[in-house]
């Protein structure tokens, strides 16, 4: 396998698990301000 289709195959899973990441702490964000609007 060359290196240069290694790097892009890992580039674009990275640009996946970044968008990823980002969803998920988004979803967090959301389920934390429900909670804590349910507190008060």
């Amino acid at each position: 396998m060359p290196e240069e289709v290694f790097k892009a195959e890992f580039y674009k899973d990275s640009s996946i698990l970044s968008l990823a990441s980002k969803f998920m702490v988004s979803q967090a964000a959301a389920k934390y301000r429900r909670d804590v609007l349910k507190l008060r």
